[in-house]
């Protein structure tokens, strides 16, 4: 009897413990709207179903079998959808930003509620518009869902493209995405549409998601598409993103821009580049891209094709522990535009693998693009943190490769640390500096890289340049005797193996802790994973093998 007093009490002072019980309703190939949507007297279309279930905690349930949508749902706020294996929507809505489910509001609005287990079908490929739409709701959830050719959008989540209202809560896991996202226009003005397309978002998990775009027309979008963006606590890892690169589109996988504190890319396999535009700052990090796979299968006949875009400006930006390879440039700065700034940019422990194209004079495991030389005068460049990685260029003998490792090309650069890494195969340079147009460069260590079997190992400046309060020293050009040519760890009696510099990085490309002083490279001697194998999912985590 104190047991259960106990219990009462505990639950009669606690709001949050209770919920509203609403009611399920079932539709039904077979069933009639005029039904009362019972289990034994179902409903018969999505729409019919949205229009009567409209009470917070109110399920619609939807029997296996195939409904055709042709006008748009509207889900009303606690009301939540939920489909048995092989519930399939099949869509002929080809009305532009119409969509066959839309979850709206006028403000911002706790949705609690899930969209699961339904597959959304376009009735004629790339001709509905797209699926679902969420607008000014928070704590909404999509979760088990198929896609399939949407011309826009599988999924959107939009709240009215701001930095001072964001939606939060929302979940996108567990679907299976394919060939919902579309390139409009004329590469390279055209507009990539994303198979999830995202704004003004606190807080977003997207994770476990397979999201593939190869269509046969090759108008592909992207993965995940953020252009008016304004991110905040964004997550999205141990997903799948393929994006088969077209001439004539962009090759991003995923697309962002306006970004603030705390968001994340990790643990993905990204065929495709990641694309980071306008990240304005944030504690202890805006964007961290880590533990990923990115790039292509094999070289491509474009120097478009990048592993990490970092463009206009951008601060508080990592890049760590990526294994990136088979693309033109690995990390790629386009600081194109006037007045524009990079800050607190560290690239840390990140294999760079194969870097080249099937085009001459084409290869760069970092490098700076700066189009106009107005532009080049006013950027400002601050704190580049390039230590311990790997960079390996291209073995393909048909065509030449330029340099590993590209300096900041702007009008004024401060406070640049190079150091541990290891820079191999570049036909070119190993490090590379370029002054044109009165580029400077102060206060900057270049120190303990090693440069083996480049076209010249030395550090080159080029056109003018001449840093100023910088140190250069202890470089070594030996071999440093990989284990093999996949395999980057250090054989026994590598010149790489405690002789780096420490640089209060503690963990390593194979999440061991690091000694001080490390070895120059990606890796603390003494570990032993594969490092070209597959990532794989193992209790949730992406795992390399």
């Amino acid at each position: 009897m104190k047991y259960l007093i106990f219990v009462l009490l505990l639950f009669s002072g606690c709001e949050k413990l209770s919920v509203q019980a609403g009611t399920v309703y079932h539709i039904s190939p077979s069933g009639s709207n005029s039904n009362s949507g019972t289990i034994t007297s179902p409903w018969q279309t999505l729409s019919y179903a949205c229009s009567r279930a409209t009470a917070t905690g109110d399920e619609i349930h939807v029997t296996a079998g195939i409904y055709t949508e042709s006008s748009m749902s509207n889900l009303a706020v606690g009301v939540s959808v939920t489909g048995e294996v092989g519930s399939i929507i099949r869509s002929t809505i080809t009305t532009q930003y119409s969509y066959v489910l839309s979850l709206s509001s006028g403000s911002n609005t706790n949705g609690n509620q899930r969209v699961s287990g339904l597959k959304f079908i376009s009735a004629t490929p790339y001709a509905a518009f797209a699926a679902v739409r969420v607008v000014y709701r928070n704590n909404v959830e999509i979760t088990n869902c198929e896609f399939t050719e949407f011309n826009y959008h599988a999924i959107s989540l939009e709240n009215g493209q701001q930095s001072v209202n964001f939606a939060t809560g929302n979940k996108i896991h567990d679907c299976v995405i394919t060939n919902c996202a579309a390139y409009i226009g004329t590469y390279p003005s055209g507009d990539s549409k994303g198979s999830v397309n995202i704004d003004s978002q606190n807080g977003l998990l997207i994770y476990n998601n397979t999201i593939t775009v190869d269509r046969p027309d090759g108008k592909n979008g992207n993965c995940i598409d953020a252009v008016q963006g304004f991110l905040k606590n964004v997550k999205v890892y141990n997903n799948t993103f393929t994006k088969v690169y077209k001439p004539g589109t962009w090759d991003f996988a995923i697309e962002y821009w306006n970004l603030y504190e705390g968001n994340e890319i990790y643990n993905n396999e990204i065929t495709g580049s990641v694309d980071i535009c306008r990240a304005w700052g944030g504690s202890p990090y805006c964007v961290w891209v880590h533990d990923n796979r990115i790039g292509q299968n094999s070289l491509i006949g474009s120097q478009s094709i990048r592993g990490v875009l970092l463009e206009i400006t951008h601060r508080d930006v990592i890049i760590e522990r990526n294994f990136i390879k088979n693309v033109a440039s690995g990390v790629f700065v386009n600081l194109g535009y006037t007045t524009n700034q990079q800050t607190n940019v560290r690239i840390s422990y990140n294999i760079f693998y194969n870097i080249g194209a099937l085009v001459n004079s084409t290869g760069w495991g970092v490098y700076y693009s700066i189009e106009q030389t107005e532009d080049r005068q006013q950027t400002v460049i601050d704190n580049v943190i390039i230590n311990n990685n790997v960079f390996i260029g291209s073995s393909n003998s048909s065509y030449t490769t330029r340099y590993g490792i590209g300096l900041p090309d702007a009008g004024k650069a401060t406070n640049v640390s190079v150091r541990n890494n290891i820079i191999t195969n570049f036909d070119s340079y190993a490090i590379y500096g370029n002054g044109r147009d009165g580029t400077t460069i102060d206060n900057m260590v270049i120190e303990r890289n090693i440069g083996y079997g480049n076209g010249n190992n030395n550090i080159i400046f080029t056109e003018g340049l001449s840093p100023t309060n910088s140190t250069i020293s202890s470089n070594i050009m030996l071999n440093p005797l990989f284990v093999s040519s996949t395999d980057f760890h250090l054989q026994a009696g590598s010149p790489a193996i405690n002789t780096g510099r420490y640089v209060n990085l503690t963990i390593d490309y194979d999440n061991k802790t690091v000694a001080d002083p490390p070895e120059i490279g990606c890796y603390e001697f003494g570990s032993s994973h594969s490092t070209l194998g597959k990532i794989i999912t193992s209790n949730g985590k992406l795992i390399k093998k």
